[in-house]
């Protein structure tokens, strides 16, 4: 048997391994998605029903009044949160038509269907471009093994812990990834008007995609990110007009909802670091004019890797829970297949492998708290390391001399 044969069908036997793997993973978030009644209880269901009727969810949640209980939720929902723009919450109104579980079971299978098209878009968008550089600079990687390379990717994926919450727990990441992912194809086929839409979709998980979206002001795609704040600004109106109060509260009570969570995320600088208001602003300013930096210099062939950057930028910059960390599937794919920028891949992939496996390993062996707290600190400043490997050293995004014609 050749070298090459043998080296193709250990991979090939690690990829099954591992597909099994993500395979059981996938069961497990699906059970929990649907238990009863503690499954995805992070759906927002409840704020859709309460809206629904033209109760205010805001107010609900600020100054609770019973209803929550008179409607039959309180055995599916501890409390309403009410955490989330009404735009965003208008988008989940059929749910709301529907019995909570039944609605649980329709909301997993959505899930899994945007998982399915992130996997896709992925491939499309990062993969094919990285492994077939690799090949034409490595002897060691063949075209022919793509698939099977992709694969182990996309089990790592599904195996890790965020992507299980983020099913288990009725979580919007999965789905406002799709759409990013999907507005940045759509972007890529000049359709500005239908990537804006689903841009629009993908702010449901402002936290994460409002970083991202400084990659379309580098592109210059303005009507993109017009159409998608008109669907915004025109569903709110609409939102106050239904629950007969102003567009103001419309925006400052979900706010102060989210505010309450802040200090609850878990790499992010002010989960970390606990800063004020005025000390955020100040770091999410210095952090702005880094991303101006290194946009200013960005080169043809780069624009995986500045999506990269700013997944990085959105994860320490902004409240994240550990369940959204599987957006870090995107540096890993663009950053493995380098042959340069060794410490940058280190730093991700040992992020990326705490996310997803070591920091519920510590919970699960009964690491004690105060040593747990000392971990997701050293772990942290890897990820701020990553980010500023990235930002400061632009010479290691670029892949070409001539410019990039915007």
């Amino acid at each position: 048997m050749s070298n090459e044969m043998a080296k193709r069908r250990i991979l090939f036997l690690f990829a099954v391994i591992l597909c099994l793997a993500a395979a059981v993973s996938i069961v497990i978030g699906c059970k929990n998605a649907v238990k009863y009644p503690a499954g995805s209880f992070d759906f927002q269901y409840d704020s859709a029903k309460v809206f629904s009727l033209g109760i205010d969810p805001y107010e609900e949640t600020l100054n609770p009044s019973g209803l929550q209980e008179s409607l039959g939720l309180k055995k599916y929902y501890s409390s309403l949160q009410a955490n989330q723009f009404p735009s965003m919450i208008m988008m989940l109104l059929p749910f709301s038509l529907m019995s909570p579980m039944v609605a649980n079971w329709v909301w997993m299978i959505c899930n899994l269907l945007f998982s399915a098209g992130v996997v896709w878009l992925i491939k499309k968008l990062f993969f094919d471009d990285s492994y077939s550089m690799l090949c034409q600079e490595s002897i060691f990687f063949d075209s022919k093994d793509a698939l099977l390379w992709y694969s182990i990717f996309v089990s790592l994926l599904f195996i890790g812990l965020p992507w299980r919450n983020n099913i288990g727990n009725g979580q919007h990441t999965i789905m406002a990834f799709f759409f990013f992912l999907l507005s940045v194809y759509l972007s890529n086929k000049q359709k500005d008007i239908s990537s804006g839409t689903a841009l629009a979709i993908s702010f449901f998980k402002y936290t994460l995609t409002f970083p991202l979206a400084i990659y379309f002001l580098y592109k210059k795609k303005f009507k993109t990110l017009l159409v998608s704040i008109g669907i915004h600004i025109l569903l709110t109106i609409v939102a106050a007009i239904w629950l007969e109060t102003s567009v103001i509260d419309m925006i400052i009570k979900p706010l102060k909802i989210s505010s309450r969570f802040t200090s609850e995320g878990f790499l992010d600088i002010g989960a970390i670091f606990g800063f004020g208001k005025v000390g955020m602003i100040i770091i999410l300013a210095v952090i702005l004019v880094m991303i101006v930096y290194v946009m200013s210099g960005m080169y043809k062939g780069t624009d995986n890797e500045l999506l990269s950057l700013l997944v990085l930028v959105s994860l320490v910059a902004t409240y994240h829970r550990p369940y959204d960390y599987f957006v870090l599937i995107i540096p890993v794919i663009v950053f493995s297949f380098k042959k340069k920028d060794a410490l940058l891949r280190i730093c991700i992939w040992a992020i990326t492998l705490y996310s997803f496996v070591i920091s519920k390993a510590l919970m699960v062996i009964g690491i004690p708290s105060r040593f747990q707290h000392y971990t997701d600190f050293c772990f942290a400043i890897i990820l701020y390391v990553g980010m500023i490997i990235s930002v400061v050293k632009p010479s290691r995004l670029l892949c070409s001399k001539k410019k990039y014609n915007k």
